[in-house]
């Protein structure tokens, strides 16, 4: 049995949806592949997933050098994460 367009709307799909659904369903069928284009800022898209960063964990610092060695680690930390979302694609490159 076929599945047409007034079967999906009959379960409550939207007719605009069940006709993108049903378009999808025949390029699949007729050998058609679907591309994921990529995201942009103005645009949703697949984006990859972004290296793991390990937590930066609490200070320890006694003192205002370690205070400082610690804040370096932060952001030393926060642009590894900025840098792997960059690469993944999520966010924009500077």
């Amino acid at each position: 049995m076929a599945v047409t367009v007034n079967d999906l709307a009959a379960v409550g799909i939207a007719p605009q949806a069940a006709r993108v659904i049903m378009q999808a369903i025949t390029e699949a069928a007729s050998g058609g592949g679907y591309t994921l284009p990529a995201a942009s800022s103005t645009a949703i898209g697949g984006v990859k997933m972004a290296a793991n960063v390990a937590n930066a964990g609490e200070s320890s610092a006694t003192d205002v050098a370690g205070a400082v060695a610690d804040l370096n680690a932060l952001a030393t930390k926060f642009n590894a994460a900025l840098a792997g979302m960059q690469a993944a694609g999520q966010m924009a490159s500077p």
